[in-house]
């Protein structure tokens, strides 16, 4: 019986321990994947994941087209009235039907307004525009120069005399200008425009603290409210709101983009921020909030909902910062201005 025991009991339990052993290390894998809790099964994605709308790997196959999204601001202007406003002949006031308002790069459409009319009431402080190409996996963020020549009736102004024309001679502003001279001059349709106040844009950023900034030239910045004035070197700086709002309303720029690329960094920053799973599963409390800030817009929750994973698929697309392409030219009082050659902007953006 001993014998028995040695030679076939033993044996056949140590045999069935190690079987057992080697048939729950295969077999358990397999059940995990096909009884496993599907609520948990990317946890170590992190629980906010884009509630697996977008995976480790990429954007999910509804992530498809293109999303533009323009965004414009502005600042209101405050003038002095003046000494005696009866004298301005409003017959002197040029029209795009009068022949003689034909302008040149010397004697724009935007000088004679100022010789002959009000003041614009608001100043163009800065139109961006972010495109989400599915197609190419790409993100593109351009910012379009405050100096660069808007063409109202087929002469060329600034954009604050195209703001104060479109505004006042239209019979109201039409809001869709900006979009429709963007996607002109970019070949990118833009699905949704928004103006905001310059101010109510910068202050948008206090949530965030510090915002990481290269500057292509030193700038000093002179507040003539308090009469004092502040300097930001060239390189990398960290601003809050308040440096962010002094940085788009500095006129003295020396170099054509270094405010458009400044803009175009900022956007940039803005994606980093919100085009994370934080943000998506609280997508619509941070939308009614941001959307209340723009005093016009054409953009609505159930539209934009259309898109959305094209907005949050920013993470894996490739983003390419263009400037439009054109020749600067001086005015003749002297100001900088932008003609943009809309043929090779266009090739460059097709790119």
């Amino acid at each position: 019986m001993n014998g028995f025991v040695k030679s076939f009991v033993y044996p056949f339990i140590v045999s069935l321990v190690i079987f057992s052993i080697l048939a729950f290390a295969f077999v358990r894998p397999v059940l995990n994947i096909v009884f496993s809790d599907d609520t948990n099964s990317d946890s170590d994605m992190g629980e906010d994941d884009l509630n697996n709308d977008l995976s480790s790997t990429g954007p999910k196959s509804d992530a498809t087209g293109v999303l533009s999204l323009l965004l414009i601001g502005t600042d209101e202007i405050i003038y002095n009235e003046p000494e005696n406003p009866d004298s301005q002949d409003p017959e002197a006031v040029p029209t795009p039907d009068d022949p003689d308002a034909s302008a040149s790069v010397e004697d724009t459409y935007g000088e004679l307004f100022d010789k002959h009319a009000p003041h614009p009431s608001r100043t163009v402080d800065f139109i961006t525009l972010i495109s989400f190409d599915s197609t190419n996996a790409r993100t593109v963020i351009t910012s379009i120069p405050n100096i660069a020549y808007v063409s109202v009736s087929g002469i060329n102004v600034d954009m604050d005399t195209a703001y104060y024309y479109i505004e006042n001679q239209l019979n109201g502003l039409d809001y869709t200008f900006f979009a429709d001279y963007v996607s002109c001059i970019t070949g990118m349709p833009v699905d949704f425009y928004a103006y905001i106040d310059t101010d109510d844009f910068s202050a948008s950023f206090d949530e965030w603290g510090s915002i990481p900034v290269n500057l292509d030239e030193n700038v000093v910045f002179y507040d003539e409210s308090t009469f004092t004035s502040t300097t930001y070197n060239a390189g990398s700086n960290n601003i809050d709101s308040k440096g962010l709002y002094e940085l788009i309303k500095y006129d003295g720029y020396v170099g054509t983009f270094t405010k458009a690329n400044l803009l175009a960094a900022v956007a940039n920053f803005v994606l980093e921020k919100t085009a994370t799973s934080g943000y998506y599963v609280n997508f619509e409390n941070h939308f009614n909030e941001n959307v209340s800030k723009f005093y016009n817009t054409n953009v609505t929750y159930e539209a934009f909902s259309e898109k959305l994973m094209l907005y949050f698929s920013y993470q894996f697309y490739k983003t390419n910062i263009l400037n439009v392409i054109g020749d600067l030219t001086t005015t003749s009082d002297g100001e900088n201005r932008l003609a943009i050659n809309r043929a090779s902007t266009l090739r460059y953006f097709k790119q």
